[in-house]
């Protein structure tokens, strides 16, 4: 019989071990498939013995996200706030798209973690380059933040994978229906968001 951690003695479990084995799920594209008796067998370890480092998968999946999204490049500082904006939220669409596991970590609760902030600290700033107070440019990425994470769950919650081109439908209400969620609603939407921000300025 084999040694393992149900057997021996061997080097102690960390909580950054077990992070780093369930983004090996993310870089797979099996996230939505992570199980804590899965990750502890792929970790030689029983259940419980993940428990006294993590409080439950969303703790984990919390930390995979954190890695994910600090991965994400921020904009240029060169580009104007919108353009900023914009890219900001196509990069997490785009993260999202492709880790939908992801997105129900944000309709639960607030996704607090430190490249979380960070990505709120950048859009305050470039904001407040533009003259936007902190209070003005926290409500202006809130909005664009919350439209992105939005338009994200009704993609997974479709099973959309590819969103360039909507579903055929005979019918045109049922046509402009699906066209709700597509690639070109999404820039709409983004446009128009962008564009209310735009005309309600920064406070003076």
């Amino acid at each position: 019989m084999s040694a393992t951690r149900f057997t021996t003695d061997g080097a102690a479990l960390s909580r950054d071990e077990i992070v780093q084995a369930a983004a090996g799920y993310a870089s797979t594209g099996g996230l939505a498939d992570l199980t804590i008796r899965q990750l502890a067998t792929d970790l030689d370890v029983t259940p419980m013995a993940l428990y006294r480092h993590i409080r439950d998968k969303d703790d984990i999946l919390e930390a995979v996200a954190d890695r994910l999204i600090g991965d994400l490049d921020l904009p240029s500082d060169d580009l104007p706030w919108p353009e900023y904006l914009a890219a900001m939220v196509r990069s997490l669409r785009g993260l999202l798209r492709e880790h939908p596991a992801i997105i129900g970590l944000y309709t639960r609760e607030p996704l607090t973690t430190p490249a979380a902030r960070r990505r709120l600290a950048a859009a305050r700033t470039a904001l407040g380059r533009a003259g936007f107070d902190e209070a003005a440019a926290t409500r202006a990425y809130a909005t664009i933040h919350t439209f992105t994470i939005g338009f994200c769950a009704l993609e997974a919650g479709r099973g959309l994978i590819d969103t360039t081109t909507p579903a055929p439908a005979e019918d045109p209400d049922d046509r402009a229906l699906h066209e709700f969620v597509t690639d070109e609603q999404f820039e709409h939407g983004l446009e128009v968001i962008v564009a209310g921000i735009v005309t309600k300025g920064p406070r003076p």
